[in-house]
């Protein structure tokens, strides 16, 4: 989102960090094409066709049930003020739409022009060029306050208004722009971005995966890059735009959209990173939140002194973000349709689409086509041979090991499911009090090492959060969780996104969709009384709140 700005006004300064997905159709760049948008230039100074398509792209936002937060940017007040008479007509045919756009909101819709948006930020931004072609078919590259004196700096801070998305809806395409030696920074500067929103967010250049030629930092990243090679996985060093690069990227062979994993080594963008909180805490959690998940760590000693299990350890990791992956892509939706041609009549009312979708629910596992759903993934432990019992201290670094590994796939998971399936690795199938008392030493042990969270009675891996809920595998019984062993968070966000897709939906029914999403045929009196409570607790929050 920062990388055009970071080049051409910030000369490369800024700090950032790579998205594991090149591309997606819910975070990055993209270009919206209006091919027949009109500029009424000399009269009213407004594209009418192009606003007509801005507010279809924000009603489709709207009703996607991500409940993001919205912003459109214009170029001028003619156009801003299009865009909301487009929308008006829009809240019309939806009044469900009103809410998202009342003052009281913080995150309230906003449609403002490109010198009154300074200092506004939301998850998705809309940005209207508006300037095109006139009724005779000609072009006149002159952009109002674009053409002044740091009209580049104006666009900077609307292109740089978006957290997650900005789509920018144009009339023309960056090979329209005929400019003269003379011509502005600002206009210069507007082409190159069009000319970056067409290329998906990307420069010419291939600068987001590094050079053409692998320059690998140190013997050691080119030995494991070696070592994942001969798993089956490519493989790409320093991936970035900035100073922070990920010195190992791994992608399925087959996929070079997105990278399953990124692999930290303790060497030079390691020791030049200034602190230990830097380190260790706050560049993980940024680059969890980007899509890489767990950043898998090599370090140099423990490859020298055991490589062989290193590298048992990094195709563990490897296989588990595979599966991950497979899983996440399985449940997404992945339509092809170009953005700017969606139709009013292909999006419907989220109540009626909610129902639609809730009473095809079944032991089929239909809950995973839910966008914020997926696919619950069991790992595979394997079967511990030891001369020693369950309980006995000498086993205590290895179910420690076998718990982290649990938890980089499982996690969050309940501390008693954690040591049955322990205890399962070791051929129990009961956990007494000396079994119990041993698994929760691992667990002691695992914090000891930050690679878990004690939250409640569940474990987290450290700084880990909740996007999606994860429900059933269709035949799969093993994935089945009893409501005991769901996080309260994952509930409250299930029944978040099902209430956000139904306003207005009692509480009975609420609560027997939330157990249908969560893979319950009944809902018995614990499952309904766990359930009331968290919907009772989360209907009185939002009161609270407003």
């Amino acid at each position: 989102m920062i990388a055009f700005s970071n080049r051409l006004i910030y000369d490369g300064a800024l700090v950032t960090f790579p998205s594991a997905e090149r591309r997606t159709q819910r975070k990055g760049v993209a270009f919206v094409h209006v091919p027949d948008g009109i500029y009424d230039r000399g009269r009213t100074a407004s594209n009418r066709r192009e606003a007509q398509v801005v507010a279809r792209r924000v009603l489709v936002h709207l009703l996607d049930g991500t409940d993001r937060s919205l912003g459109v940017i214009a170029f001028n007040t003619a156009q801003a003020n299009a865009i909301s008479e487009e929308l008006d007509l829009l809240k019309v045919q939806h009044p469900e739409l009103e809410k998202h756009f009342r003052g009281d909101r913080l995150d309230a819709v906003f449609v403002k022009h490109l010198e009154a948006v300074q200092g506004d930020e939301r998850d998705v931004i809309i940005f209207s060029v508006g300037y095109g072609r006139d009724a005779s078919g000609k072009f006149t590259t002159n952009f109002g306050p674009l053409n002044k004196d740091g009209g580049q700096r104006r666009l900077n801070v609307a292109v740089t208004r978006a957290r997650e998305r900005l789509e920018l809806v144009s009339s023309v395409r960056s090979h329209d722009f005929q400019l003269s030696e003379g011509a502005s920074a600002g206009a210069r500067m507007l082409r190159d971005y069009i000319a970056y929103a067409e290329a998906d967010g990307q420069f010419s250049a291939p600068d987001e995966v590094g050079e053409e030629e692998p320059d690998w930092p140190s013997a050691l990243e080119e030995q494991v890059a070696a070592a994942i090679v001969e798993l089956g996985f490519d493989v790409t060093p320093n991936v970035g735009v900035g100073s922070f690069r990920i010195d190992l990227a791994v992608r399925a062979a087959d996929d070079h959209d997105r990278f399953l994993m990124g692999i930290e080594c303790d060497g030079e963008s390691y020791a030049q990173t200034p602190t230990a909180r830097d380190r260790e805490r706050l560049r993980h959690e940024l680059l969890d939140a980007l899509g890489w998940g767990p950043i898998h760590r090599i370090w140099s000693l423990d490859w020298v002194r055991n490589r062989s299990g290193e590298i048992s350890r990094l195709n563990a990791a490897l296989r588990a973000a595979k599966a991950r992956a497979e899983a996440t892509s399985e449940s997404a939706d992945h339509s092809s349709v170009e953005p700017g041609v969606v139709a009013l009549d292909q999006v419907d009312d989220p109540r009626e689409r909610l129902e639609r979708v809730v009473h095809e629910l079944s032991d089929s596992g239909a809950a995973a086509g839910l966008p914020w759903t997926e696919v619950y993934e069991r790992a595979s432990l394997g079967i511990q041979s030891s001369h020693y019992e369950f309980h006995e201290s000498v086993n205590r670094r290895v179910q420690t090991d076998m718990l982290i590994d649990l938890l980089a796939v499982e996690a969050p998971i309940s501390i008693d499911y954690a040591i049955r399936r322990l205890a399962e690795a070791w051929g129990l199938r009961r956990a007494g009090h000396r079994v119990v008392s041993a698994g929760r030493q691992a667990v002691s042990q695992a914090g000891r090492r930050s690679a878990v969270e004690v939250r409640g009675e569940f474990l987290w891996r450290p700084g880990q959060t909740l996007t999606s809920v994860r429900v059933p595998e269709a035949g799969n019984p093993d994935t089945r969780r009893e409501i005991d062993e769901i996080p309260p968070e994952e509930i409250d966000l299930a029944i978040a996104r099902l209430r956000e897709a139904s306003a207005g939906l009692d509480d009975e029914h609420l609560i027997a969709q939330v157990a249908r999403v969560l893979g319950f045929d009944r809902t018995g009196g614990r499952i309904r009384s766990i359930l009331k409570e968290r919907v009772v607790a989360g209907r009185d929050g939002t009161r609270k709140s407003n």
